[in-house]
């Protein structure tokens, strides 16, 4: 069975100067809510800055974890993209992969013995390719020159 990918620590930028405004507090509720169910239940620090998986508009990021359940929370990371507060391009990868999952696990509980083998080989096909569409930080590669020497193979 798939472990899932932790979430990665949203930017390492400083705080904002101005933490969070009331109406960014209702435009980060209203972009949650479009995607998850769950109540809101902590909006941390906001960070000057994004990680290099968002676009260069990207101003701002803050962690929000919403209670999904009695007991559940899940962490979502929050872009400030062109004035606009949305849900990070590695957080909605991580929702579409939750899916993925919970998809699968509920087809192959309800399978016959015989059609398992055929939806594990669909699964793992999609799970490929959801893992090759992952956000990625293109411009965070080293140069060539810059990369450190490789191991000198002994004979």
């Amino acid at each position: 069975m798939l472990a899932l990918l932790p979430m990665t620590a949203i930017a390492a930028g400083a705080p904002r100067y101005e933490n969070i405004r009331d109406v960014e507090v209702r435009e980060i509720q209203l972009a949650v809510a479009k995607v998850m169910p769950g109540e809101l239940t902590s909006i941390g620090t906001v960070i000057a800055g994004c990680r290099c998986e968002e676009s260069g508009s990207c101003t701002d990021e803050v962690l929000v974890s919403v209670g999904t359940g009695a007991t559940l929370q899940r962490s979502l990371s929050m872009v400030k993209v062109d004035e606009v507060w949305a849900i990070s391009r590695l957080s909605r990868w991580q929702l579409e992969l939750d899916k993925l999952t919970a998809g699968f696990r509920t087809e192959i509980k309800a399978a016959e013995p015989s059609e398992k083998p055929a939806l594990r080989a669909d699964y793992n096909r999609r799970l490929g390719e959801a893992l090759r569409d992952r956000p990625a930080c293109t411009s965070a590669l080293l140069p060539l020159r810059d990369a450190p020497p490789a191991a000198t193979p002994r004979p």
